[in-house]
């Protein structure tokens, strides 16, 4: 072996393919899913939102803490804006909404009673220990 060969570069797992290929099939199904959209459609209407809040609130004597309030608000939306439509599915015109089942209980009945009781008792024993020490 020479020390002037060069290394195989890595080669991609045949189950998740090369990056780029699973970049462009995130990016086509974020499209299908129409998240793009409405990312694109919120930016611009929260821009359009803190600037009307910009220009009118010192007009109308508002606090300059609403600007604040206003542009958190917008912030936090954007998060919220794009799992929307990741709930969502077309089906042949149709909207579906997805319903995520719930994983079933991990914790049986008498387990739970027993973490509830461990879980409890150093908040006994703060308490008594407290109330001793009161007197």
């Amino acid at each position: 072996m020479d020390n002037d060969s060069q290394p195989d570069p890595p080669r991609p797992s045949p189950s998740t393919g090369s990056g780029q290929a699973g970049l462009a099939a995130l990016w086509a199904e974020l499209k299908r899913r129409k998240v793009v959209r409405v990312a694109v459609v919120y930016a611009i209407v929260a821009w359009l939102v803190i600037q009307i809040a910009a220009t009118t609130f010192p007009s109308l004597y508002i606090p300059p803490w609403a600007l604040t309030f206003v542009i958190m608000c917008v912030i936090l939306g954007f998060p919220v804006a794009l799992i929307l439509p990741l709930t969502f599915r077309e089906e042949r015109g149709q909207t579906k909404v997805l319903h995520f089942r719930r994983p079933p209980l991990a914790v049986p009945y008498a387990q739970g009673r027993q973490i509830c009781l461990i879980s409890l008792s150093p908040l006994e024993f703060g308490f008594s220990l407290r109330r001793m020490q009161s007197r």
